[in-house]
């Protein structure tokens, strides 16, 4: 709990937990309960497939902010993409507990070439569901990613794809986080209005954010650097 202590003292607002699998620590709800007893906003970032009604219910008592989930696609898909048949099922329920537990729920969801067709039925799923926010990150070729350079989609498809998350959101006022893809930024500034000066191209890692291993080390950034 000593890392605990030090988030509160340099004042941190939020707290993203994620693995691994956080749910597998035996400790997990000792820290979300202090973090929010000290007024820090945390996010679980798990799997999805331990989320039973009693975790939830628990969850909920630790007063955790959002609960960040996997889609990748239809049941079949997903199930593919995972290695693990049913998953897709019991993560749809975990996020109906979630719903009526009163939790905000995020989905995040790999953007590749295997899926991208599917992006429109994910979306829809999960507002059906009453999902309100949505992660949607690019395909960044490491670990195990190091030789899908084929599913890594080109920017023409990426744009396309800009085009209908902008349309939604309009619509159906929702959010969406586009990860690591600040290329797409001067499109939507323009497509939802912004600074009229050029923005700072510095990159914010160590200053709006920082990774804490389990090791306890401190990571600014998990991108290549270079070329």
């Amino acid at each position: 709990m000593n890392v605990v202590e030090e988030l509160v003292r340099l004042e941190v607002p939020v707290v993203f937990l994620s693995g691994g699998e956080p749910l597998m620590r035996r400790d997990i709800y000792d820290v979300l309960s202090s973090l929010s007893e000290h007024g820090v906003l945390t996010v679980l970032s798990c799997n999805g497939l331990l989320l039973s009604e009693d975790i939830v219910k628990r969850l909920g008592r630790c007063d955790v902010w959002f609960v960040a989930v996997p889609l990748y696609g239809p049941p079949q898909l997903h199930d593919n993409i995972t290695g693990v048949e049913g998953s897709f099922v019991r993560i749809v329920e975990g996020i109906k507990a979630c719903v009526e537990e009163g939790m905000h729920v995020c989905v995040k969801t790999l953007v590749s070439s295997r899926n991208y067709d599917h992006i429109p039925y994910l979306l829809e799923k999960c507002l059906e569901l009453g999902v309100k926010a949505f992660y949607i990150c690019d395909l960044v070729n490491l670990g195990r990613a190091k030789t899908l350079n084929k599913e890594k989609l080109p920017p023409s498809r990426w744009m396309a794809l800009l085009d209908k998350l902008v349309k939604l959101v309009k619509e159906e006022k929702v959010e969406v986080d586009i990860g690591a893809m600040p290329s797409a930024a001067p499109y939507l500034i323009e497509q939802f209005g912004g600074p009229s000066k050029p923005l700072r191209s510095s990159c914010p890692a160590g200053k709006g954010f920082i990774s804490i291993s389990p090791f306890r080390n401190s990571v600014t950034m998990q991108l290549p650097l270079g070329g």
